[in-house]
């Protein structure tokens, strides 16, 4: 099977804007982080605020809805590269448990 320089040249394409909106995301993430903007991008269907995020309101780390139940490439990893970052930086400022116990403390 010969692939063809189009196809090859597609794929680049495909790859590289992956790439570059992951590496977006992680500067878009520092960027809102030292302007004091702590948030986790979400997307898909969302229910009502919950114990677990309510919890990590309370720290100031809010959820962003990026988009709803369709979503592309580009979207997934912005918001790959974005929280990476950011739980990087989260846990950097409050602990490497941060997470965990907002999750634990939602149990009765």
């Amino acid at each position: 099977m010969k692939i063809t320089s189009i196809t090859c040249l597609l794929i680049c394409a495909f790859l590289t804007a992956c790439s570059s909106s992951f590496q977006t995301g992680k500067q878009d993430a520092v960027r809102d982080f030292d302007n004091g903007i702590m948030q986790i991008e979400t997307y898909g269907l969302r229910t009502q605020s919950n114990p677990y995020e309510e919890n990590l309101a309370k720290r100031g780390i809010n959820m962003k809805t990026v988009a709803g139940c369709v979503v592309n490439d580009e979207i997934i990893d912005h918001a790959k590269g974005y929280n990476t970052k950011m739980v990087e930086l989260i846990k950097e400022k409050f602990g490497s448990d941060v997470f965990g116990e907002a999750r634990s403390n939602t149990k009765p």
